[in-house]
């Protein structure tokens, strides 16, 4: 996965409270905030942006 330069696109009161995802992994020795995100469409990228991941309407889609 491309997590480096990502972080969260939410609440900084939420982990990875601000942090790129790489560097709160080497912290905490978890990915657990970046497979949350990226399963809730609530990653931002490099240089800021509409967040990314899958959205409810990807998750909406899915065996059809």
């Amino acid at each position: 996965h491309e997590v480096e330069g990502r972080t969260s696109c939410r609440s900084t009161d939420l982990p990875p409270f601000g942090a790129f995802y790489p560097e709160y992994e080497r912290q905490t020795g978890t990915w657990q905030p970046w497979y949350r995100d990226l399963m809730t469409g609530t990653v931002r990228p490099p240089g800021g942006g509409p967040c990314q991941g899958m959205t409810s309407e990807a998750w909406a889609l899915r065996g059809r």
